[in-house]
């Protein structure tokens, strides 16, 4: 039995009369109506955690349409009230033009903003905006070992990047000496993230301020790249959505990784010379109290760093 969603129609709608969920029935100039779903959950990060090959397990399910790029909504919005509508208008979240065939069938929207976990918007909580276009939404988080993400973030700013090319401070600067720079500076720069996304358990007090705790699914990356299919069923009852056979869609690669056939994977990458020992020594004791806090936040976590 498909449960029919609540639809609200533009433009006799303002951001109180939104959730995760609801539908938002856009008129066309054909006098019918267009349905946009407001994204019943969120992959809010954190960023290097492998939150894009989530998204792409997660959109293969029958009962799942993600926007396919990052969309930066809720780190960049200026006036929620009157920009939601914006952000609600994106093609991923368009489920239907009739709206018999839509409430024949059960399909939740949803994005992934890496961003979302850790960053601000001009001093103002992401979760607070979150909070105010879908207060009954789920998010789920993807963590790894704090040093293991850092050095990611290195090797990706190394790289040449699509919208911000590559990090010159990054390109000219060995990871040793990069690493020692930022933890002798007597004033973080606060717009550099190399090492304070790895702070999860301060950005995950932030979210839980504006939502419960059993609205946020948290997932290590080292128990997904190890048991990937039960994780996935972990997740799907978390989102109440119907088991779905993964297997049959994923092989195992020459790195022993689970991927999904003919999709792109950055676990069929070449993998990253390995972290110098001596800026892994460093980072080990940096996060050492950081990692400690997500464990008493945080105790159901099987943390093996």
């Amino acid at each position: 039995m498909v449960i029919a969603p609540k639809i609200v129609y533009y433009p006799d709608v303002t951001l109180d009369d939104l959730d995760a969920g609801v539908i938002v029935a856009y008129p066309l100039p054909d006098e019918t109506h267009a349905y946009y779903a407001v994204p019943n959950f969120l992959i809010i990060g954190a960023q290097k955690c492998g939150t894009r090959e989530l998204h792409t397990w997660l959109d293969q399910h029958p009962n799942l349409k993600g926007a396919p790029e990052e969309c930066h909504f809720f780190d960049e919005v200026i006036d929620i009230e009157t920009e939601w509508i914006r952000y609600l208008l994106n093609p991923a979240y368009l489920l239907s033009r009739d709206k018999e065939q839509l409430l024949s069938r059960c399909i939740y929207t949803f994005e992934k903003t890496p961003a979302y976990l850790d960053k601000w918007n001009r001093s103002v909580p992401i979760p607070k905006l979150v909070r105010g276009m879908m207060p009954s939404g789920k998010f789920i988080v993807l963590l790894r070992n704090p040093t293991a993400r850092a050095y990611s973030a290195y090797q990706m700013g190394r790289a040449e990047q699509d919208v911000i090319g590559a990090i010159p401070e990054y390109v000219d600067t060995d990871f040793v000496s990069l690493i020692k720079r930022r933890l002798s500076a007597s004033q973080p720069d606060p717009y550099d993230r190399l090492l304070s996304v790895g702070h999860y358990a301060l950005h995950l007090e932030t979210w839980l301020k504006y939502f419960s705790r059993e609205q946020l699914w948290v997932v290590l990356l080292e128990d997904f790249q190890r048991s990937p299919f039960e994780v996935m069923d972990k997740i799907l009852t978390f989102l109440t959505l119907a088991p779905f056979d993964y297997r049959s869609l994923a092989e195992q690669n020459s790195r022993g990784l689970w991927v999904l056939r003919g999709q792109a994977s950055k676990g069929n990458a070449q993998p990253y010379e390995a972290i110098p020992q001596e800026a892994k020594a460093l980072l080990d004791e940096y996060y050492a109290p950081w990692n400690k806090k997500l464990r008493q936040l945080m105790p159901d976590l099987d943390m093996k760093w």
